[in-house]
């Protein structure tokens, strides 16, 4: 594959292919870079030649990279403790604008009977928590609307497991703040109906759980962390797995957990005072 070139070839003919290894000094790296700061959090960190040489594995699509990195910014020293609250930070910071959307639509449709709902948003703190109603209102709104827009756009769902409509959120959103009639999905008449499916689909939702009161981030967000073996040998599991607590995190906030996946661990190690 040449250098910069991103697109997908066949390697039948013996053309194109892996050629071996990058020499040690040919690795991309960055080394005490100016603002004395380095953060990942699976997203990319390098551009231009240093990406063309390492390519794209499935980088993250940098949510909680950037909160990370304000987090970083935004003082000059750090005890362990700020540092550990940095990993551990549940502010949805990328939902902010989804937040004010679901506020407006609630408006425009104007039931009285979502006056709960609408206080729930409006005072839904931005925090990842469990006992938080607005949040995770606020959070399936977005997927909600992700999910008719792409499906709309693409004639068909979204495959599971596919990450297209969440790397689409940023146009999606504009294009829903903005509203512009030359780019109404198909089968919809304009946004305010969209809107109202995505409200009716989130109605839905909240009543399937059994009302806002028990519409909560931590009824869907738990650990659900479950041992191969426990699933094939009866009562094994009250030996094997660990309580199925709700709990705080989400995949758009530096604190990643959600039901069965999240980070193993979270530590932070002063030079000097390992111990």
């Amino acid at each position: 594959i040449g250098l910069g070139d991103r697109r997908p070839h066949s390697w039948a003919d013996g053309t194109r292919g892996w050629t071996g290894r990058l020499a040690p000094d040919d690795i991309p790296q960055i080394v005490d870079p100016p603002s004395g700061r380095l953060w990942t959090a699976n997203g990319r960190v390098v551009g231009g030649v240093a990406l063309d040489r390492l390519g794209d594995g499935g980088y993250a699509d940098g949510l909680r990279a950037g909160r990370i990195r304000d987090d970083l910014s935004a003082r000059g020293r750090f005890a362990p403790a700020d540092l550990l609250a940095i990993q551990t930070d549940d502010r949805a910071v990328a939902l902010d604008d989804w937040q004010a959307m679901l506020l407006a639509a609630l408006d425009r449709a104007g039931r009285p009977q979502d006056a709960d709902l609408r206080a729930a948003v409006r005072d839904w703190g931005g925090h990842a928590v469990p006992d938080s109603v607005g949040y995770r209102a606020v959070h399936e709104w977005r997927a909600l609307a992700l999910s008719r827009i792409y499906g709309a756009w693409a004639g068909c769902a979204a495959p599971p497991g596919s990450r297209a409509p969440a790397r689409d959120g940023w146009a999606i959103a504009a294009m829903l703040r903005g509203r512009p009639p030359g780019l109404v999905p198909p089968g919809f008449a304009d946004w305010t109906a969209l809107e109202s499916t995505v409200l009716d689909a989130l109605r839905t939702r909240i009543a399937q759980a059994g009302g806002l009161a028990r519409f909560t981030w931590g009824a869907v967000n738990h650990v659900g962390i479950h041992h191969p073996l426990a699933r094939a040998v009866p009562g094994l599991s009250r030996l094997t797995d660990p309580p199925d607590l709700p709990e705080a995190g989400d995949t758009m906030v530096p604190r990643v957990q959600i039901t069965g996946f999240g980070a193993s661990e979270r530590l932070v190690v002063s030079p000097g005072w390992e111990g």
